[in-house]
């Protein structure tokens, strides 16, 4: 049994994000034919063949989820679509964010230095 397991951080509220959530389920209910029920901040989904939750907290939402032998064959492109929805979401800043602390260091120095006056500058112009 294949399985997926994705989880993306977020800076919405915790009220915000499960709304969000239910948007992309009602999305997923159209394109894969899955039936979800709220459970707490859970969000239990499934059909023929898949079998899964979604966990929204205040600081990310956790996608896991079990498929069955013949839906095992489309993981690519549920996890794909997952994905794109979730950068619908929460925007493509969420992926960066899930990248490890060495990654993303050097980004935040370099826009430090893009904004950061040079020393001993005048204005332009002038």
């Amino acid at each position: 049994m294949a399985k997926i397991d994705i989880r993306r951080p977020h800076s919405l509220s915790l009220a915000q994000a499960r709304k969000q959530v239910s948007a992309m389920a009602e999305h997923l209910k159209h394109e894969f034919d899955l039936v979800s029920t709220w459970n707490g901040n859970q969000l239990e989904f499934k059909r023929s063949g898949v079998n899964g939750v979604m966990t929204v907290n205040g600081d990310d939402v956790h996608v896991a989820a079990e498929l069955g032998f013949l839906v095992a064959l489309l993981k690519p492109k549920i996890e794909s679509r997952l994905h794109a929805h979730f950068d619908d979401i929460f925007g493509k800043a969420g992926a960066a964010a899930a990248l490890p602390a060495s990654k993303k260091a050097p980004a935040k120095k370099a826009a430090a230095k893009k904004s950061a006056p040079k020393p001993g500058g005048t204005k332009s112009g002038r």
